[in-house]
């Protein structure tokens, strides 16, 4: 029974990852707007709200369901978080040439 819970849990905890990433980029966007897709401050984030989410009810990379559920939502999140900062730095970078 324990195990089913950690797997709802996990289950739920995904769901936040959606919301989470766009926040982070609200929040940050006029920074990593300025900053190299390559730079460290970028993949921060993805750390940042991977840990957020694992500790949102304790749960940790051998959590029942964390793989499953957790993992590839907060990938795809990832995805949509790099191309959004990828394109703010190429608007950047072409604004400040002009």
């Amino acid at each position: 029974r324990q195990a089913g819970r950690i797997n709802q849990a996990s289950q739920w905890v995904s769901t936040m990852a959606k919301p989470l990433f766009r926040s982070y980029w609200v929040t940050n966007a006029g920074e990593l707007q300025n900053v190299d897709p390559g730079n460290d401050r970028v993949t921060q984030v993805k750390a940042l709200a991977t840990a957020r989410l694992a500790n949102a009810f304790g749960l940790d990379e051998f959590s029942p369901g964390f793989q499953q559920y957790v993992v590839p939502e907060v990938n795809r999140q990832w995805e949509w978080f790099t191309n959004k900062q990828f394109e703010a730095f190429q608007k950047a970078q072409k604004s400040k040439a002009d």
